[in-house]
């Protein structure tokens, strides 16, 4: 009879092989390109879990990549019984994947995140007591799951969320880098500097010290930053007149996202500490990235002269209303796993939700101006909406106790500062589109 899984045989080993293939998809060309790395039995039996990290060449379609060891990626194996009825999440019709042996018989393998039951079980060995897990994971924290109750699995940028119940998702990292994950440790230290503004980090999910996963609370019925955003602007349109005039004036909310940003920045602050640095320095590393003119170009000029310093802290990065969400408690931060270990100008932050608004109101006069019925007024409402929110932003956050030390005195260097990287924003953003 064929063995554990927790010492795979040679021939259990080339079976996920091929298991890593098939879950990976079309990007991988065959077995060959699959290097098994770990594989660990979170849950023996049937259902069952299996745990692989592994490495491939080829993956999604990289160009020029032909040998095995280019990528890690982290594959969830659910082991069911053949003939099981397959409690199916997500857009994906058929999980199956193929067979597996090993002292129970034959096993169906799925993708274990497609897969209720299964996705159940890992989320009890990864969040669940100590003593209801395997040793083959490692916790940052642990807390009781409960009664779970499995409601979707979602693909976001590439790292599957799936929520359960009310309670808490578990975002599984379909591609780990060794270490630390810079978007948890973010998540974690902020959470530990009492920066209440984020859904809690219940448990983190590691093993040889890599990042696998993490568990956090879920805010059922939080509105999207980005959607509350466009709303108002279609509302402004439909109306005409002022912004404050309309009914879903923002700027109330612009304010309250600035002083949200701003806490945020404090918690970086005591979490990661700051240094101070050259204005002249931020101003030379953004002149290579845009071509700048107007305000832009004159906030190079002001700004490459300058004597001054003021704090770099860690920065959260890539910060737009897309990464927020309104609560009834108030604004959030729904993601921080794009940030990355870099320090800065906090305003580099402050820019970047600015650049999002500016996107807002030009996608939304674009999008109306094309529209048969007609919105003459479209443009220049919404430019309006966008002046007046990007102002509450600003204010909210520069009033916010304790930023005003984290910032140049001078307001005057503050908006050239803004000015240039929500420029070199604009520049990276325009790149990427021309790719």
């Amino acid at each position: 009879m064929t063995g554990s899984l927790r010492e795979p045989d040679a021939e259990q080993r080339a079976a996920l092989q091929r298991l890593v293939a098939a879950w990976a998809g079309p990007g991988v060309a065959a077995a060959e390109d699959v290097e098994l790395v770990d594989v660990a039995l979170l849950h023996d039996g049937r259902p069952g879990v299996v745990d692989v990290l592994a490495r491939v060449g080829n993956w999604s379609g990289d160009a020029g990549v032909e040998r095995p060891g280019d990528r890690l990626v982290h594959a969830v194996l659910g082991l069911r019984r053949p003939g099981d009825e397959l409690h199916v999440l997500g857009a994906r019709e058929d999980p199956v994947l193929g067979l597996l042996d090993d002292e129970h018989g034959l096993a169906v393998v799925v993708d274990g995140l497609h897969d209720a039951d299964v996705a159940e079980l890992l989320l009890v060995a990864v969040g669940g007591p100590a003593e209801a897990g395997p040793p083959t994971v490692e916790r940052e924290a642990a807390p009781p799951p409960g009664p779970v109750l499995t409601v979707s699995v979602a693909e976001d940028e590439h790292d599957p969320v799936v929520a359960f119940g009310e309670r808490c998702a578990l975002r599984v990292f379909r591609r780990p880098r060794p270490g630390p994950h810079p978007g948890v440790a973010l998540l974690v230290a902020l959470d530990r500097a009492g920066f209440n503004h984020l859904p809690a980090p219940l448990a983190v999910w590691r093993r040889g010290g890599t990042d696998l996963g993490i568990v956090v609370e879920r805010h059922v019925g939080a509105a999207p930053g980005w959607a509350l955003a466009l709303a108002s602007l279609r509302d402004l349109c439909a109306r005409s007149g002022s912004p404050e005039e309309a009914g879903g004036d923002f700027a109330p909310e612009a304010r309250a996202l600035g002083t949200m940003v701003g806490r945020l920045h404090l918690a970086l602050d005591a979490a990661f500490g700051r240094r101070a640095e050259p204005v002249a320095t931020w101003a030379a590393a953004v002149e290579p990235v845009a071509a700048l003119e107007g305000e832009a170009a004159a906030a190079l000029r002001a700004l490459r002269s300058s004597p001054a310093r003021a704090p770099a802290i860690r920065l959260h990065g890539d910060l737009h209303l897309g990464r927020t969400a309104r609560t009834d408690q108030g604004w959030i931060l729904v993601d921080t796993t794009p940030g990355a270990e870099r320090y800065g100008s906090p305003l580099a932050d402050v820019a970047d939700v600015l650049w999002s608004f500016h996107h807002a109101a030009t996608l939304t006069a674009a999008q109306l101006g094309r529209d048969p019925l007609g919105h003459p007024e479209a443009a220049s409402s919404c430019a309006a909406w966008e002046a007046r929110n990007r102002r509450a932003f600003v204010a909210g956050y520069l009033s916010t106790p304790g930023v005003a030390g984290l910032v140049p005195p001078d307001r005057e260097v503050v908006g050239q500062l803004t000015a240039l990287f929500e420029a070199a924003r604009e520049a990276r953003v325009a790149a990427r589109a021309e790719r």
